[in-house]
């Protein structure tokens, strides 16, 4: 019985530990930071949209990167994965924000707004776990 104890003992110590351990690399790993002047992320508050676009293509050239709002000349529908075309700049560029996800389900994002054809804010978020 004594045993019996002692291994119920240990395996919920061990659940408990991965648990904490679980906790402790999501909370390491969320991001939810607002950017209003200097730079971050490989971007600078002040470049032209057409610097950041660039960027864009440039420092995630190895991620799938999709654009919340649609690429079509309707400006309607899902999002969809961004190909780094001079075509999509002329059809985004006269947007003031714009909104790029890594993956579908918008738990990696960074969000860009502009203010006469200049970067003033950069909003970063990231998450690997979906809140209440």
């Amino acid at each position: 019985m004594k045993l019996i104890l002692k291994i119920v003992y240990v395996v919920v110590l061990t659940i408990i530990f991965a648990v904490l351990i679980y906790a402790g690399y999501l909370i390491a790993t969320y991001i939810d930071e607002t950017i209003t002047s200097g730079e971050g992320y490989g971007f600078k508050i002040g470049e032209t949209k057409e610097q950041v676009y660039h960027k864009v293509g440039e420092l995630f050239k190895d991620k799938q990167v999709y654009i919340l709002h649609p690429l079509g000349k309707q400006n309607h529908g899902p999002h969809k994965e961004l190909r780094h075309t001079s075509e999509e700049y002329e059809i985004i560029k006269v947007r003031d924000r714009w909104d790029f996800y890594f993956t579908e389900d918008y738990f990696d994002t960074i969000k860009f707004t502009f203010e006469d054809d200049h970067l003033v804010r950069i909003h970063r978020h990231r998450k690997y776990f979906e809140l209440p």
